[in-house]
């Protein structure tokens, strides 16, 4: 902040006049300012006592990171890992595997609608299913399933409602993380 000439001095903080920081504020620091435990992605580094695998990767493919990983009880759950016989899959395996779901979802979906021209909705209930199951999907939820044969059939609204019910549940989670993120920030009383 700049002095403007004239300006009582009363007018500006003292720390600002001298170009200082500011004092310290008393009780707990804020989440995110800078200070030795504060550094950006601090969180989700390994500490003493955390759980192997909260250090981030840095960049790397998730597999080499895994195994160089030295967090403290990192080989414990190598070892857990190894005994169960899973294998941890790549991100880019992950979202391969849910583009490809999704694009499958999606031609169950207009393979059932080309078929349903001029059928009822159990018609439509019993063509949806057998679709999705030839392509390896699991069926959806009833709800899910539902607004699915009312869309086919050729009404969108319950289809809407659900998207319209889970941003309202999105909106719900937010609000409660931010409260949390000020409670946590407020220095105590």
């Amino acid at each position: 902040m700049r002095v403007i000439p004239g300006t009582p001095p009363a007018a500006v903080p003292e720390h600002r006049r001298h170009h200082r920081k500011p004092p310290p504020r008393t009780g707990r620091p804020r989440l995110g300012r800078p200070g030795p435990d504060r550094r950006p992605g601090r969180l989700l580094r390994g500490r003493r006592g955390q759980p192997a695998g909260t250090v981030r990767p840095g960049g790397r493919p998730f597999k080499v990171w895994w195994d160089s990983c030295t967090c403290p009880g990192a080989d414990r759950a190598r070892q857990r890992i190894a005994e169960t016989g899973t294998e941890l899959p790549a991100v880019q395996e992950i979202r391969e595997r849910q583009e490809q779901d999704t694009q499958a979802r999606r031609d169950a979906f207009q393979a059932a609608s080309r078929a349903a021209a001029g059928t009822s909705r159990d018609e439509i209930r019993d063509l949806y299913l057998p679709e999705l199951r030839s392509r390896g999907l699991a069926p959806p939820s009833e709800r899910l399933h539902e607004a699915t044969v009312e869309r086919i059939a050729g009404n969108p609204i319950p289809s809407v409602r659900l998207v319209v019910e889970g941003l309202a549940q999105t909106a719900k989670v937010a609000v409660g993380l931010g409260r949390l993120l000020r409670d946590i920030s407020r220095p105590p009383r």
